[in-house]
């Protein structure tokens, strides 16, 4: 039996020094700036200098003057002595807006401890604390509240929906401590407990004093729009989905579909016959399966008046409770669904009445890493009625940015505070925009940020790098995610219309979006047999036969990369004691070290908090998936390693599986089909490159291609004898041939040995 230890990190850390130069938009230093620095105010001197001394992790503050605008600063150690420029905007005529991706704060938050129940108002604060100063730093902050807010019994949940995401009023205190100003209501997860939710969510928005917007207990309420004031600028928002619940309708079965063999209890339902009939729709009462009801009301619809079809809908689901409808319409309440024509006049009639036209659009397909093309229409109409900035949600995973007739859109944030566990939707970013009166953006900035064990916290060096080279290489992408026949869905080539390609420029802890610069090429020299590094502050375009890495991992670098103030490290979870994080001196890196003494007789073991994804193709030509365009996938573990004693005593245990979750009817399915285990040998006491190769370890079982990996660490005791074994750049790497494309890839590899060319777009 293993048991689990809490785990102390071991880290000397060394004090840094960071100096920030303070100017306004002219180059001239701003003398009466200050900034909060862990607890302490820091003023500037009379150059408009503040330093920063004896700081020991990385660090959010934000710098401050009179008449200016906010500015949010992220330090770390790499920007150890430098010196860094902070512009501040002067706040005459301008606003600042910050905006956030999905928000709850129920399910996981109470189940695994982070928000107790007996006092919810103060340790829902405590899940947001560390990024509250940068989302409150704005004159007007807003993210998706993607919950029903309310105490309702389970019971009255709505039947069938697969997931149902309710957050207590009690816990609408972390969104004071987020500073949040504004919340969406425009997404599929205000009905999950019908009308009786959408009614709890507004009365409780509503007595907490949170302006909303975005549902309604009528299809006119839901559509309204919002104008509020931020020092006389007038921003008006409007927000609407698309994500309606048809399509779940349109995947339950028919007559014509035949019952699986090994059919669950719990998915009776879907396949029996139960008695109904319209008379007002001259539909014959008889014996029917949910799917062929469905079928029925929806070839009629569109011919019926709006009272017609709430009194035929109210019909069919009395009958047939578990059919899904997640917007207002049809007689009931919900969230405000997008119809261009609908949204187009929104727009259109709410331009003259204010300064700045925001949009924020719940749509595209759930962990997709590009829009879809209805997104990209919605997106684009809604600017050309004169939208000075699209916001959307729903993938909960970053997508790109573009410029669209010099306006902004940020196809999706990722998750500003959610509890999902898949690996992809633990990065997100918050975009930051500087606007006028006259609607002109004068800046727009992204903060990286990382949800550690669904904490939110902005981010620093390598992980910050990595999150805005993934959002980079999906801005300079051309590419339209879209569904197939099979359910699946896949990225396409072409689809947006990009006025401007995006450049990003870093600085103090962020990257401001810019014009795009002409690149920098140089050659690599990739040894034969041996991975070479690219450059971890941008993207690239590859000219050669080597293959491209992309490490899936991202938290192999044991650096502390986060702003809060806990020693731990993200993306791991220790299952034993003689797990650490150090300093190493040659070359000077932290680590993860593992240690043994005499005598020991216990296994030490630590894993990967989620399993990695295994993607074979990227990109087709169609969404049916007939060609693929970006060369099979081939992947390895890869890491460096070194030890003293008795080493050669690790393995890698790699769990693959098949997961499963393109019925939209049914819960996801995972299954475990292999169980593989590599060794860890290691040699010599200085640092060596293991790269495992894992292409022999994919090979379908049953007719199932493992689409999932979750990776352990495990070291097995010795026989009387001690050892130590220090680990870094643990990365996962998907290979692929160089796309004609700029990616954020990590490595370069080749059997034989070659040199290549880079075109290197940085920050």
């Amino acid at each position: 039996m293993t048991v689990v230890v809490s785990v102390i990190w071991l880290l000397g850390c060394a004090s840094y020094t960071v100096h920030l130069q303070v100017e306004d938009e002219s180059g001239q230093p701003v003398s009466t700036a200050s900034a909060w620095v862990a607890g302490e105010l820091v003023e500037a001197d009379s150059r408009g200098r503040i330093d920063l001394r004896r700081l020991t992790r990385p660090e959010l503050l934000v710098v401050e003057a009179g008449e200016f605008l906010a500015e949010p600063v992220v330090v770390g150690p790499s920007d150890r002595d430098d010196t860094l420029t902070v512009t501040l905007y002067d706040a005459a005529d301008r606003t600042s807006m910050h905006f956030g991706g999905d928000v709850m704060l129920g399910r996981r938050y109470e189940l695994d401890g982070h928000i107790d129940p007996d006092d919810r108002e103060t340790t829902a604060r405590q899940v947001v604390r560390d990024l509250g100063p940068l989302m409150g730093a704005a004159g007007l902050s807003m993210a998706n509240l993607e919950t029903v807010v309310g105490d309702l019994d389970d019971d009255e949940a709505y039947a069938g929906k697969r997931w149902l995401l309710q957050t207590h009023p009690d816990s609408l205190s972390a969104l004071d401590e987020l500073g949040l100003d504004v919340v969406g209501l425009a997404n599929n997860h205000q009905r999950d407990w019908l009308d009786p939710g959408v009614i709890s969510s507004l009365d409780a928005l509503d007595e907490h004093g949170l302006p909303h917007l975005g549902a309604g207990e009528t299809k006119a309420d839901a559509s309204e729009s919002l104008v509020v004031d931020v020092d006389g600028v007038r921003v008006g928002v409007v927000a609407f989905t698309s994500v309606d619940g048809d399509y779940v309708n349109d995947s339950l079965p028919t007559s014509d579909d035949v019952p699986p063999t090994d059919l669950l209890d719990e998915e009776q339902w879907k396949w029996d016959e139960r008695e109904w009939g319209d008379e007002d729709l001259e539909i014959d009462a008889a014996a029917r399966r949910i799917g062929d009801a469905w079928g029925l009301f929806a070839e009629l619809e569109d011919d019926l008046t709006s009272e017609e079809r709430g009194d035929a809908w109210a019909g069919l689901v009395e009958v047939y409770p578990e059919l899904q409808d997640w917007i207002a319409r049809r007689g009931h309440g919900g969230a405000a669904g997008w119809d261009t024509d609908e949204a187009v006049q929104a727009i259109t009639e709410l331009r003259p009445d204010v300064d700045l036209v925001v949009v924020q659009l719940h749509m595209g397909f759930q962990f997709a890493s590009a829009p879809s093309a209805a997104a990209r229409a919605a997106a684009y109409s809604a600017i050309d009625a004169g939208a000075d900035v699209v916001i959307g949600h729903h993938p909960h995973v970053v997508q790109g940015i573009e410029w669209y007739d010099g306006k902004l859109v940020a196809w999706s944030l990722g998750n500003l505070v959610f509890d999902q566990d898949f690996l992809v939707t633990f990065r997100s970013v918050v975009l930051r925009t500087v606007h006028d009166t006259d609607g002109d953006l004068v800046t727009a900035r992204l903060y990286p940020l990382m949800l550690d064990r669904y904490r939110p916290v902005p981010t620093h060096g390598l992980p910050a790098s990595e999150t805005l080279a993934d959002l980079w290489e999906a801005s300079l992408a051309d590419v339209t995610a879209a569904r197939g026949q099979d359910a699946r869905v896949r990225n396409t080539p072409g689809g947006g219309t990009a006025s401007l390609p995006i450049g990003l420029e870093w600085s103090h802890g962020s990257a401001e979006l810019t014009e795009l610069a002409a690149p920098a090429t140089y050659d690599i020299s990739v040894p034969a047999g041996r991975t070479a590094a690219l450059p971890d502050d941008g993207v690239v375009r590859v000219h050669g036969d080597a293959l491209v890495g992309w490490d899936r991992w991202g938290y192999g670098d044991f650096e502390d990369g986060d702003t809060d103030a806990y020693d731990d490290t993200p993306g791991w979870i220790e299952e034993s004691s003689g797990i650490h994080r150090v300093s190493s001196k040659d070359p000077q890196r932290t680590v993860l070290e593992i240690t043994r003494s005499n005598y020991n007789s216990s296994r030490v073991i630590t894993r990967f908090v989620a399993r990695i994804p295994l993607v074979e193709n990227r990109l087709f030509a169609d969404a049916d998936g007939s060609t693929a365009l970006d060369g099979d996938a081939s992947f390895s573990l890869r890491m460096l390693a070194r030890g003293e004693g008795e080493r050669d005593i690790g393995t890698v245990q790699i769990d693959y599986v098949h997961f499963d979750d393109l019925d939209p009817t049914a819960e996801p399915w995972t299954e475990t089909l292999r169980t593989v285990q590599h060794p860890i040998e290691i040699k010599g006491s200085g640092w060596k490159e293991i790269l495992i190769d894992l292409d022999a370890d994919l090979e379908p079982v049953d007719g199932l291609a493992p689409n999932g990996a979750m990776v352990t660490f495990r070291f097995d005791p010795g026989e009387f004898r001690s050892s130590r074994i220090q680990l870094d750049e643990v990365e996962f790497i998907e290979w692929r041939p160089a796309p004609d494309a700029y990616v954020a890839a990590d490595r370069l590899r080749s059997d034989a040995g070659e040199t290549v060319t880079v075109d290197h777009l940085s920050w």
